[in-house]
């Protein structure tokens, strides 16, 4: 046999090889495209829900006037600070305490913060 016999013979082989791989590749896409199509629609599914409760999670982080991440959510109306001879008073806007300290800190509807001791401060609820 030539060369170039031999040459044309693994090129036909190779052709029908590769045709045979794309069939059958072809053949396995046509007859799973329902279920691709599925599996495809229930991640988007998936993804919309993981998106709407980590939406949710950090819409929670501000409940109330409390300003906190995951915790109870505790609202006060009215603060009095008491420092020596001197007395605050005033409607609470938003309010904070600190994990590793006893401050407080708290910003009035005025727009004015304060940051002192827990022992310094009285949260009201439901007083005028």
């Amino acid at each position: 046999m030539s060369f170039q016999k031999e040459a044309d013979a693994r090129a036909n082989v190779a052709m029908d090889f590769t045709h045979g791989i794309q069939m059958t590749i072809g053949s396995a896409l046509t007859g799973n495209a329902s279920k691709l199509k599925e599996e495809q629609k229930m991640k988007k599914i998936i993804i919309a829900v993981l998106l709407i409760g980590m939406m949710l999670i950090l819409a929670s982080c501000r409940v109330g006037n409390r300003q906190v991440g995951l915790d109870t959510v505790q609202t006060f109306d009215r603060y009095k600070i008491v420092l020596d001879d001197t007395t605050i008073e005033g409607e609470v806007k938003t309010w904070r305490d600190f994990d590793d300290s006893d401050a407080v800190q708290i910003t009035d509807t005025n727009g004015i913060t304060y940051l002192t001791h827990y022992k310094n401060v009285l949260l009201m609820r439901g007083v005028q």
